[in-house]
C-alpha cells in the first residue's frame, strides 16, 4: 500500500511534501493500529492455549499413571476392574473446571496409593482402591456436567 501511494505521489509531482507526507504518515497509523490489534489477540490465543494445555494434562498424567499401574498388577481380576478406572477415565472430558479441582486431586492421591497397593500386591486393597477412584472419576465428571450447564 505504502509503495502504491508513493509511486502514485511521484508521478503526479506535487508541488510541495505535505500531501504526501500526511498521507503517509497516515497509512503508517493505520497499519501501526491493526499491528496492534493483531498483537492484542495473538496474545489472548496463547493465553488460552496455554489454559487449555493445564486442563488436558490432567487427565494425559493421570491416564498415563493409570496404564503403568497396570502392567505391575498380575491378578486377573484386580488387573479387570483397574483397567475399567482407566477406560472410565480415559473416556472423561478432557476440560476441566475449577469445580473439579479437588475432585481431581483426590483421583491424584488415590492413584498413588492404587500404586502402592499394587507394589504391595494386596488385591483387595487393589480392588477397594480403583472402587474409589471408580467413584471418584465419575463425581469429577458429574461435577464438570454441572459445570458446562451453568
Amino acid at each position: 500500500m505504502e509503495l502504491f501511494v508513493g509511486t502514485v505521489f511521484i508521478l503526479i509531482a506535487p508541488e510541495g511534501y505535505t500531501a504526501a507526507f500526511l498521507v503517509q504518515l497516515f497509512i503508517a497509523g493505520l497499519y501501526g493500529i491493526v499491528l496492534t490489534a493483531y498483537l492484542i489477540a495473538d496474545e489472548r490465543t496463547a493465553g488460552a492455549e496455554v489454559k487449555r494445555q493445564v486442563s488436558i494434562s490432567f487427565i494425559k498424567d493421570a491416564s498415563s499413571k493409570l496404564k503403568g499401574l497396570l502392567e505391575s498388577i498380575n491378578d486377573k481380576e484386580a488387573k479387570k476392574k483397574v483397567e475399567r478406572v482407566y477406560d472410565a477415565l480415559y473416556s472423561s472430558p478432557v476440560k476441566s473446571y475449577p469445580d473439579a479441582e479437588e475432585t481431581e486431586h483426590r483421583i491424584l492421591q488415590l492413584i498413588c496409593a492404587l500404586r502402592e497397593a499394587a507394589a504391595s500386591g494386596n488385591k483387595e486393597s487393589i480392588l477397594s482402591l480403583a472402587g474409589s477412584l471408580e467413584a471418584a472419576i465419575e463425581e469429577r465428571n458429574r461435577q464438570l456436567r454441572m459445570s458446562q450447564l451453568s
